[in-house]
């Protein structure tokens, strides 16, 4: 069930909570709607009627970051549940008090919306159990071309793989075309434009790819000073969303993300290959 539009007088109530200081889960329950109720009642409705909204509807006045993550859950990432699990919980706790929306689609050979622009301190995750092909491709371009472009918010899309699109031309359950890594680099380069910054973490198996990494990244469309591999011996997928949560500190404090972003992930990977080296 989608919310409606907010209508003038709602958007002038949520101003006023915004002045007060308000978090945006407070502004939400607090303002009330043209019909006298609240959007915490209305939640509560839903609730009631098994019901609840997956998509929030709201001004940009509040809203100025946008975070998408887009997670390989096929089976090559059996062994991350857990990491992915605490790591999306340390963020969403962190920005707790910060207007952010929140994203999540995960993808096998299937693609899932397992959440859709929620205010993030109302996220909850869950523990997601890896199977299946990767649908790389597929996901990212169905996934990027759902946002609308728009200067006056900042869209952040971080992809999380381990592999390439499996070579599978066509699903046949969800009758789907497979894309072509031309089409994902194209849709990003006409996004680009506006305030969408798109980052690929990858995983290079048994440290002996990753250049490769680089190469399927870059083909699809992403900067190559916006990906970086990553391993997920030692916690180190957890690590990515430390180093996700860093971004949206750098977007919320100055609007841009620093340059060496990806520090902590490099110097990760780097010690364990010093390690393996030293055996």
């Amino acid at each position: 069930m989608l919310m409606k539009v907010m209508d003038i007088q709602n958007k002038i109530a949520l101003l006023k909570h915004k002045k007060q200081g308000l978090t945006l889960k407070e502004t939400l329950n607090n303002t009330e709607l043209s019909n006298g109720t609240t959007f915490a009642s209305k939640l509560n409705d839903l609730k009631a009627k098994n019901s609840y909204p997956t998509h929030f509807f709201m001004s940009d006045f509040a809203i100025k970051v946008r975070l998408i993550i887009m997670i390989d859950i096929s089976s090559s990432m059996i062994g991350t549940e857990e990491n992915i699990l605490e790591g999306l919980r340390e963020l969403c706790s962190k920005h707790i008090q910060n207007d952010i929306l929140f994203s999540l689609v995960v993808f096998n050979e299937k693609i899932r919306v397992v959440y859709k622009d929620m205010p993030i301190s109302s996220v909850t995750p869950e523990l997601i159990v890896p199977n299946g092909w990767t649908n790389l491709n597929g996901a990212l371009y169905k996934t990027i071309a759902n946002y609308d472009d728009n200067n006056n918010i900042h869209n952040l899309f971080v992809a999380i793989s381990d592999g390439n699109d499996t070579e599978n031309k066509i699903d046949n359950e969800n009758e789907n075309n497979r894309v072509m890594p031309e089409n994902v680099a194209a849709l990003i380069k006409s996004k680009s434009k506006y305030l969408n910054d798109f980052y690929f973490l990858g995983e290079a198996h048994n440290f002996e790819s990753l250049e490769e990494v680089f190469q399927r990244a870059c083909q699809l469309g992403f900067n190559r000073n916006n990906i970086e591999v990553f391993t997920r011996l030692e916690e180190g997928n957890k690590l990515n969303f430390q180093v996700i949560s860093n971004m949206l500190d750098d977007l919320l404090q100055s609007g841009e993300i620093r340059a060496n972003w990806s520090e902590p992930i490099k110097e990760h990977y780097l010690s364990l290959v010093d390690k393996k080296m030293r055996r």
